[in-house]
């Protein structure tokens, strides 16, 4: 494995993320001031948003170092310390990206609880919350073990360290799927208080419309990204096959915050 072997190489991608994750972190930093900024919000919506934000720009400086360490390049042209360092980067970015998605919707839940007082609505707004932090953390539990010893997660390509490992597919489509659902969930919740509101029906249509365009541009990344990790832990060529995984997870984040 080295960078000789160019005649080898049909993936060379690298570089790419050095722009995106770092433009991604100032478009965070300059929304986020410009939110706090506002007189309107509040002490608790804050916080929030900081933690959303706070929570984007490890996950984006993970992607950077994964680009140093192989991603959008052909395994066989790297040494084994950066394979090594790709897949331990790799199963830190998901954690990030656990967390970050999870801030991010329920930040938007909790700006649903101030705006509407419908108590029906509110304690529905409250079973989407806790049911965002189960699926947040039960992904986490999952990651965090999947794998045993959890050092074998980025050593066992090499095929010379023991150990044992679930079904990372099965649990990377399960919190995917899940995610779609919650998204849809979260962004069509509105739509029946904006009917009971003192609006003209016009005004109404509009408002519901965009909420369906959201949801249908949530739900068609989404997709997307259920394509682009089918198989991703079973290429051979990881460092390669799972550049479009990183930046579908890194555009999902960055479009939820």
């Amino acid at each position: 494995m080295n960078d000789g072997l160019n005649s080898s190489v049909k993936c060379h991608t690298p570089g790419l993320g050095y722009r995106e994750p770092s433009a991604g972190m100032r478009e965070s930093l300059r929304l986020d001031n410009n939110r706090i900024s506002d007189e309107c919000t509040s002490r608790h919506q804050i916080s929030l948003r900081r933690a959303t934000t706070l929570m984007s720009v490890p996950m984006s400086v993970v992607v950077v170092f994964t680009v140093q360490n192989g991603l959008g390049k052909d395994i066989w042209t790297l040494t084994p310390e950066q394979i090594n360092e790709f897949f331990k980067l790799f199963y830190i970015g998901e954690h990030f990206y656990a967390f970050t998605v999870m801030f991010a919707k329920t930040n938007f839940l909790f700006f649903y609880l101030r705006l509407f007082s419908d108590e029906k609505f509110r304690r529905l707004t409250w079973g989407v919350i806790w049911a965002c932090v189960i699926s947040a953390v039960s992904f986490l539990v999952a990651t965090s073990v999947q794998c045993w010893p959890i050092s074998y997660t980025w050593t066992k390509w090499d095929g010379e360290h023991q150990g044992r490992c679930h079904d990372i597919n099965v649990q990377t489509w399960a919190h995917a799927s899940v995610n779609i659902a919650l998204d849809v969930i979260v962004v069509a919740m509105p739509i029946s208080q904006i009917v009971r509101l003192n609006w003209r029906w016009r005004q109404k249509v509009g408002a519901g419309n965009m909420m369906f365009a959201v949801a249908l541009l949530i739900t068609f990344v989404s997709i997307l990204r259920l394509s682009s990790i089918k198989d991703f832990m079973k290429t051979s060529n990881p460092t390669c096959e799972t550049i479009s995984v990183v930046y579908f997870y890194d555009g999902d984040e960055q479009f939820n915050i």
